[in-house]
């Protein structure tokens, strides 16, 4: 008796939870981030990331979306081998299945940022002169709380389709920022 009521929790828990891998492109602080000497910024700047989901049956449609991922390291300019920057962050959605397995995804997250420098310094425009920076050869780790709000569609059983925004500081008007990222995903 006992062997079929755990194959009947195992099977019944199949369609509860299920879950997957993100591969995709993640776009860091929308305009703040300058990307070349003469000052532009960042827009469709997208950094190779991959994640691994979970998506947990709730109530009806209302289900819970963990997930985990990394966003590899990248130097901010193409010719400045002195810094990188990665990612690594954890949040925790809810998925609302609106029609049709076109869901839209909401909640919180945690971001940890990695800058690491190698001491040197990189001379930039600064209007009509330049000016020399200088990087520190250290490396620093900060976390940062979001608000999380994006849609995913399904595309069959076994792919997905999302783009996600992540709002940074989303209380704090002087730090406020906000990052996206596109993804295509795999269901395992």
């Amino acid at each position: 008796m006992k062997k079929i009521l755990l194959f009947f929790i195992f099977f019944y828990s199949s369609h509860l939870f299920s879950a997957g891998l993100n591969f995709g492109g993640f776009s860091p602080f929308l305009g703040v981030y300058q990307v070349d000497e003469d000052g532009g910024s960042n827009t469709f700047d997208l950094k190779p990331y991959i994640s691994a989901y979970g998506r947990i049956a709730l109530w009806n449609r209302l289900s819970l979306r963990p997930e985990v991922g990394h966003v590899f390291a990248y130097k901010p300019l193409e010719d400045n081998k002195n810094q990188s920057i990665s990612y690594s962050f954890l949040l925790v959605n809810f998925s609302y299945d609106i029609f049709n397995q076109f869901y839209i995804n909401a909640g919180v997250g945690t971001f940890w940022q990695k800058i690491k420098s190698v001491y040197g310094q990189k001379t930039f425009s600064n209007g009509n002169s330049t000016s020399t920076y200088y990087y520190p050869g250290l490396t620093v780790t900060s976390t940062t709380s979001t608000f999380n709000l994006g849609i995913e569609k399904e595309m069959g059983k076994r792919m997905s389709f999302s783009l996600m925004t992540y709002w940074f500081s989303p209380l704090d008007s002087e730090k406020r920022a906000m990052s996206y990222t596109l993804s295509l995903g795999i269901n395992l």
